[in-house]
């Protein structure tokens, strides 16, 4: 297979986010500072996801996506001789639909690990992405799940028209930042990144 003041400041998050694609990791990590949670909830930005209801069902072990003059197969993937017998040590699932971009999710789920496929049907593109998508605007943002193998990482995309560009990597491991249990975008450009236990009081900010 091939290898997405409001208003205002979410144009101005653009044009952050191109300014600050080649900052280095470790100059990222020194901008994280802590905040409290007033200013979190004061300042994030509404976002929207992609639709979760009414997904097609799974036929069998198989999802079939017409793609252009071809068809996308992700099948489940089971041992030679699994135990039990029904067990898929991979398995993929439509996991949101967006009509109006005409985007389609598929989550690939395995024991350590997922991965995103974000298939653009009009484009006939697929973009891979590290978790679920929040969208803001014209820009996107996935936080990486915290597997066992997982890094962490965070990804910002701009949606240009029927495309996403990716503006922004980087892992919170590299940061020693741990705990983080969800991100957002502020109205002051700033990546938020809240606790994902209720007993961490901590919340912190990236400014770019």
């Amino acid at each position: 297979m091939k290898t997405a003041r409001i208003i205002g400041s979410l144009m101005v998050l653009g044009m952050v986010f191109l300014l600050a694609d080649k900052i280095p990791a470790q100059t990222i990590c020194d901008s994280i500072v802590p905040i409290d949670s007033i200013y979190y909830y004061t300042h994030q930005l509404p976002y929207t996801i992609i639709d979760t209801n009414n997904l097609p069902k799974k036929t069998g072990h198989e999802i079939v996506i017409p793609f252009g003059d071809s068809v996308l197969r992700f099948k489940d993937l089971q041992d030679k001789n699994p135990y039990p017998s029904d067990y898929y040590y991979q398995q993929n699932f439509v996991a949101g639909i967006d009509k109006n971009r005409n985007w389609e999710l598929i989550i690939e789920q395995s024991v350590n690990t997922c991965v995103y496929y974000l298939l653009n049907l009009t484009r006939h593109s697929i973009d891979t992405l590290v978790d679920y998508p929040f969208i803001y605007g014209n820009m996107m943002i996935c936080l990486e799940g915290d597997f066992t193998d997982s890094r962490r990482r965070i990804e910002i995309r701009e949606i240009q028209g029927d495309k996403l560009v990716l503006r922004k990597s980087f892992t919170l491991r590299d940061c020693n930042l741990f705990g983080v249990g969800y991100i957002t975008l502020s109205d002051s450009h700033e990546i938020m990144f809240k606790p994902g236990w209720i007993e961490d009081k901590v919340y912190y900010k990236l400014k770019l």
